[in-house]
C-alpha cells in the first residue's frame, strides 16, 4: 500500500513539473513562414516553414547562414557570399534529395526566380 501511494505521489509531482515547465518555457522563434530573397535574376520566394517541417534540422542551412533577418543580404552586402553560393547550396541539396529518392524542390532557374509576389 506504502508503495502506491508513493508512487501515485511521484507521479502527480512530475506530472506538476512538467506543467510549470511548459508555463515558464520561453516561445520558440522559427522565422518568418516565407522568406523573399532579392537578387537580380528575380525575387525568389523561399518556404521557410516548409523547410523546417521537410528538414527538421536546422542547422543544415544555419551553419552556412546564421539565423538572423536579412542576414544573406547583409552577407552579400558585406562581400562574404560568393556568387551563386545561395543558389548552389539549394539546388545541391534539392538534387541530393530526388537521388535519394525523396521529396526535393526545384533543380532549374526558373522554377525559383520570379516567384516572390
Amino acid at each position: 500500500m506504502k508503495k502506491i501511494v508513493l508512487l501515485a505521489l511521484v507521479a502527480a509531482l512530475s506530472a506538476g513539473v512538467a506543467a510549470l515547465a511548459q508555463e515558464t518555457a520561453p516561445a520558440v522563434n522559427n522565422g518568418a513562414p516565407e522568406i523573399v530573397l532579392s537578387v537580380s535574376k528575380g525575387d525568389i520566394a523561399f518556404p521557410h516553414q516548409k523547410h523546417q517541417k521537410a528538414l527538421n534540422d536546422c542547422n543544415l542551412c544555419h551553419k552556412m547562414y546564421p539565423k538572423e533577418k536579412g542576414v544573406i543580404a547583409r552577407l552579400k552586402d558585406a562581400g562574404k557570399l560568393e556568387p551563386k553560393s545561395v543558389m548552389k547550396a539549394c539546388i545541391g541539396c534539392h538534387r541530393d534529395h530526388l537521388e535519394g529518392k525523396l521529396s526535393a524542390g526545384p533543380t532549374s532557374c526558373a522554377k525559383c526566380h520570379g516567384t516572390a509576389p
